[in-house]
């Protein structure tokens, strides 16, 4: 679902956040959930290369910490049962907003140098061929066509560079 760097984010703050909230700290945890959401949402942001800035989270900043209220309102009766259901509960919308948010970044910046997928990682040698030679130093037509298809694939060349480059093999 997401490349090892970007999962070990979400899981991380994922499981922090559902920590602080199946324990019962009189108030606490909110700050705490807050200052945690917060930092998954900057932390992913750094890692697209991108500044974070409040206004293109609001929405899903503000809806996380109202699911939560209510989460934890509902469950906050039951002694041990409520709790760990809070946990896992908070658990899952932070993996879950994590997941959105960052496809909202792939979606904002698709060919952003520092978003490195693994087909960009992979094939960041054959890229650096096709801008500067023109061509990919394959032997034959079927590598050729081959190797531009799964850039093509990769979202690393456009449609139109991979018609041009073909026209040119």
């Amino acid at each position: 679902m997401f490349e090892k760097d970007i999962a070990k984010i979400v899981k991380r703050r994922s499981f922090w956040g559902a920590l602080i909230m199946a324990l019962p700290l009189f108030g606490i945890e909110w700050i705490v959930f807050t200052i945690i959401l917060w930092n998954m949402y900057s932390a992913l942001s750094e890692k697209v290369g991108t500044k974070l800035k409040f206004s293109t989270i609001a929405v899903g900043f503000i809806i996380n910490i109202v699911v939560a209220i209510v989460i934890d309102a509902l469950f906050t009766l039951l002694p041990v049962l409520g709790w760990l259901g809070t946990g896992f509960l908070v658990y899952l919308q932070f993996y879950l907003s994590g997941k959105m948010y960052i496809e909202t970044l792939r979606k904002a910046y698709p060919n952003h140098p520092t978003q490195t997928t693994q087909q960009q990682i992979r094939y960041s040698n054959y890229n650096v061929k096709l801008e500067n030679n023109n061509h990919i130093g394959t032997s034959s037509y079927k590598d050729q066509v081959a190797k531009l298809t799964e850039l093509h694939n990769a979202g690393i060349i456009t449609h139109d560079e991979f018609v041009n480059h073909l026209s040119k093999t």
